[in-house]
């Protein structure tokens, strides 16, 4: 039975599966989704995906969303079947490697967006954000990078971290940019990806007819924000601690932190002092090129970003510690797993906008009591899943309770307590602080990040 693919063809996300379906060759039925006429707005569609967001795929009785959760799944599914194994291998440190592409490409979408500004442009008549330009150039600094050190994105052969990331730099395609000398790399990675078989279907028309929209400033909701255009050993001992570097206040390293407890690994911490600047070093740059927290080395593997290293350790480590649970190594459960991850990312960015970490530490501002709607849509929608399972992504304890744990953990350092409406998220909380290593993880931290946060609203 076909794979149903729903999708708009100018969208990136849903050209990245797009370019997955058709490196593994897997028979699928197009689903055009008119998001003008709000077709992603009915009921019916949100039986397919209930964040009523595209591209989303129904394979039989499953159903799932989020661009990147359900290519690693297509993978999971059809590439051995396929022998197409190569663009989302099964060995665990090329696949942390593709998982932290992944989420890194995350990141360097919005950054790009911040220049392309499509949705002021399209539905504005604005005109692309010139000033952000400086992101440009670090995002394509980074693929440069990257590209020096491999052939691809994430390995030396094209994997599905290719597809996303090119159609995300892609995207540059359709503005004035024009400064890429710097970057012959990238530039020669483009060519080479433009010479997949596929890639006029997929890629070049596609972009094209967008170009055409975003150039003649259209005053038409196509890219609206609301309509979300938008991865067994008989040893029972590590003979080599597993290096973490984090800092302790930070939810995504407690995420990290969390699951190597879970899954009782020796580790070696690396407690970095943000505020000197320890992140910031030429040392640790050769660990994070991004220079961020948190990073984790396991004997010659160095792998940045939270959720890639959580799923790195569960791949490894697993079936090793008798966890496999944690992340399911059936391909639908781990897809519902990987999609929740994918969508934290989302509700990472709205608990921030009203926490406001940065403007109260650096700039002596407020909590952005503005944005409390941003909280309450998050909550809203994790009540919503936890009324149908007992956890966030399946019936047990798995990665992404850390993860989403540790992003709605954030609010407990503000003055925020509105919970009534959302007992079914208060009662997993309750589940979650229960786990024996809660208290030193989550617990203590929090307490001195809230004394923090609280005594700069002060001042």
């Amino acid at each position: 039975m076909p794979v149903e693919f729903y999708y708009l063809a100018m969208s990136p996300p849903c050209r990245g599966v797009w370019m997955v379906l058709e490196a593994l060759g897997v028979e699928y039925t197009d689903k055009f989704i008119n998001i003008l006429n709000q077709e992603n707005k009915t009921p019916e569609f949100a039986k397919i995906n209930w964040r009523q967001k595209i591209p989303a795929i129904r394979d039989g009785d499953f159903v799932l969303g989020e661009s990147r959760a359900i290519a690693t799944y297509l993978c999971e599914e059809y590439a051995a079947r396929n022998n197409k194994t190569s663009i989302y291998p099964n060995d665990a440190k090329l696949r942390a490697r593709i998982n932290q592409m992944l989420y890194v490409d995350e990141n360097w979408s919005e950054q790009l967006m911040s220049y392309i500004n499509i949705g002021g442009v399209v539905m504005r008549g604005e005109k692309p954000k010139t000033e952000n330009v400086d992101k440009v150039k670090e995002v394509l600094g980074a693929v440069e990078k990257v590209l020096n050190e491999r052939k691809y994105i994430a390995a030396d052969q094209l994997t599905i971290a290719d597809f996303f990331v090119y159609v995300t730099v892609g995207l540059l395609q359709m503005t004035e940019y024009k400064e890429y000398d710097a970057y012959p790399k990238l530039v020669a990675w483009q060519k080479t990806m433009s010479e997949l078989p596929y890639h006029k279907k997929t890629c070049e028309e596609p972009l094209g007819q967008l170009g055409a929209f975003y150039k003649s400033k259209l005053q038409l909701d196509i890219l609206g924000r609301s309509h979300g255009l938008d991865i067994v050993s008989d040893f029972d001992v590590i003979t080599m601690p597993i290096d973490f570097y984090y800092t302790p206040l930070s939810p995504p390293c407690k995420t990290v932190y969390m699951v190597l407890e879970e899954l009782g690994l020796e580790h070696t911490d690396h407690d970095l002092d943000l505020r000197k600047g320890e992140h910031k070093t030429a040392q640790y740059a050769e660990l994070n090129p991004r220079q961020k927290v948190p990073a984790l080395r396991d004997d010659s593997l160095i792998v940045g970003e939270s959720r890639a290293i959580a799923c790195y350790l569960c791949n490894e480590y697993g079936a090793m510690k008798n966890k496999k649970n944690l992340y399911p190594t059936d391909p639908r459960t781990r897809a519902k797993v990987d999609q929740m991850l994918y969508i934290d990312v989302d509700w990472w960015e709205s608990i921030v906008s009203y926490v406001n970490v940065r403007g109260v530490f650096l700039r002596n501002e407020k909590t952005k009591v503005e944005n409390v709607g941003n909280v309450t849509d998050v909550l809203a929608a994790c009540n919503k899943i936890l009324s149908e399972k007992k956890y966030i992504a399946a019936d047990h304890l798995t990665i992404a309770d850390f993860a989403i744990y540790n992003t709605l953990s954030l609010l407990n350092i503000t003055n925020f307590n509105d919970y009534d409406a959302y007992p079914k998220v208060v009662s997993w909380k309750k589940t979650i602080s229960q786990l024996p290593y809660h208290k030193k993880i989550c617990e203590e931290p929090e307490q001195k990040f809230r004394a923090l946060y609280l005594s700069k609203l002060e001042e």
